[in-house]
């Protein structure tokens, strides 16, 4: 199944918020340990990204596929109505570090980021292709101050 799960999954808040698994609900209720591992949501990320959602409506958080190496997260701030005018980051949380801009602290964890930001500008035209994108890591409460929220 690994080659058909697709590189990146929008969260929008109120699926959080009605949902105990990522996973089941965009994968359905049989989700093997493949889909699990891939897009679960573990330790502070849920928490973070209900959070992040929840003060900052103007942002579009997808969950990266974890066994692929494009972060955990990518950011996208729909404020402008010119989609290739909209700011992207991808995002990598650690635990108990601080913020850290241009991928320092996530060793080879960004590698795919073109894959994943490629992945959401074909499947939702949100973004353009060959977008630019800023790298990001942190602490979650940290990076939550980082945005503003």
């Amino acid at each position: 199944m690994g080659a058909c799960l697709p590189w990146a999954i929008r969260l929008p808040l109120p699926t959080l918020a009605r949902a105990r698994s990522v996973a089941a609900v965009f994968f359905g209720d049989k989700v093997g340990a493949e889909v699990v591992q891939s897009f679960e949501l573990k330790n502070d990320e849920r928490p973070f990204v209900e959070e992040l959602l929840r003060r900052k409506s103007n942002l579009w958080v997808f969950r990266t596929n974890q066994r692929r190496f494009c972060g955990d997260f990518i950011v996208v701030d729909m404020s402008h109505v010119e989609v290739c005018r909209r700011p992207v980051l991808a995002l990598d949380l650690k635990q108990n570090a601080r913020v850290k801009t241009g991928g320092g602290g996530a060793g080879i964890q960004f590698r795919n980021v073109p894959h994943a930001l490629d992945a959401i500008a074909v499947h939702t035209r949100v973004i353009p292709r060959d977008s630019p994108y800023a790298m990001v890591t942190g602490d979650s409460r940290l990076l939550l101050e980082f945005f503003g929220a």
